[in-house]
């Protein structure tokens, strides 16, 4: 990485790779599950989820105010303390065999309404900063309505089209071509989401969950996974690529701080959420673990914070750092 001596990599090139490890690896979580599956931790996700992004930016921003910090940036603080990333959390799950586990469920679920809240804080945070606040509500509105735009039209085709496009690419008894239709299409169906201002792992996810609707689902996940191992490794390189040890020395207290708001405040906060919707002990508190972690979108929040001129370059390191 560029903070450490020896061979410097080229950064750009390893976070492109990574994108595509980030697309692969949400593509084959979701071709696990089925919409039944999300639909009886919906509402449960959806509630606690905005509420739990809400209290974490307020959180973050009083926070921030207290170290000094402007009320904009302070912001900016919060929105990346709240989200948690999709790719940790399935990787983890992935290995201890959970992913259909009710926590593991939930986890998702609450994992993808904070994924679908970076869609607005994107748009709200940067029109605030630039301090066009009139504007704010059909700013707000317009991203809304393009992500709805999104799932209106993808859902209902996907539906229909996808089981019946992998049944023909099945018929074809071409392994090479199977495995070129699967990529393809989990790279087609994010691409699309990047047009509606969606972020490509969001588009992934939902893209696999409409393949799970076909009956050779696990045909689509045999051939994605290799190519998901090989790509998802590259995210974890590209997120330590960015650790600078000199920040960690120097701010070791402001570090220890955002870690702490991530992993125990965030992870106490969804537990304590999930308890209120009536999960078990057990299913809540392993929830709280699962989220307590930052996200790619935490990155994003950080980097646009820095592009509108609202968040300093010594905020900005702190931020990437902690998460």
């Amino acid at each position: 990485g560029p903070y450490t001596p020896g061979i410097e990599a080229s950064t750009l090139a390893v976070e492109d790779l990574a994108d595509l490890g980030v697309i692969l690896l949400l593509f084959a979580i979701g071709a696990q599950l089925s919409f039944s599956d999300v639909v009886k931790v919906g509402p449960a996700a959806a509630a606690g989820g905005l509420a739990q992004v809400a209290m974490m930016i307020l959180v973050g921003w009083g926070v921030g105010v207290a170290l000094g910090w402007g009320h904009i940036e302070a912001l900016f603080f919060g929105a990346v303390l709240s989200n948690s990333s999709s790719t940790v959390l399935t990787k983890v799950l992935g290995e201890r065999g959970e992913e259909d586990s009710l926590h593991g469920r939930l986890a998702l679920a609450w994992s993808t309404v904070q994924d679908f809240t970076t869609v607005i804080l994107v748009v709200a945070l940067t029109t605030l900063a630039e301090g066009e606040r009139d504007q704010l509500t059909l700013e707000v509105l317009q991203a809304v309505g393009l992500a709805a735009l999104y799932l209106a039209i993808v859902v209902p085709l996907g539906m229909v089209l996808l089981p019946r496009f992998f049944d023909w690419l099945a018929s074809l008894a071409n392994s090479e071509v199977f495995m070129l239709g699967a990529a393809g299409v989990a790279l087609g169906v994010a691409y699309l989401a990047s047009l509606f201002g969606i972020s490509v792992a969001l588009g992934a996810f939902v893209g696999g969950m409409l393949v799970a609707r076909s009956d050779i689902s696990h045909e689509v996940l045999g051939q994605i996974v290799p190519l998901r191992n090989l790509f998802s490794g590259l995210f974890f390189v590209s997120v330590g690529m960015l650790i600078d040890p000199s920040l960690v020395a120097d701010d070791l207290h402001l570090v220890a701080l955002g870690v702490i708001l991530i992993v125990v405040v965030k992870g106490a906060m969804v537990s304590g959420l999930s308890r209120a919707f009536r999960f078990r002990p057990s299913t809540a508190l392993l929830s709280g673990v699962i989220l307590g972690q930052s996200a790619e979108f935490s990155f994003l929040l950080a980097r646009v914070g820095t592009e509108v001129g609202a968040v300093s370059t010594e905020v900005f390191g702190l931020m990437l750092t902690s998460a």
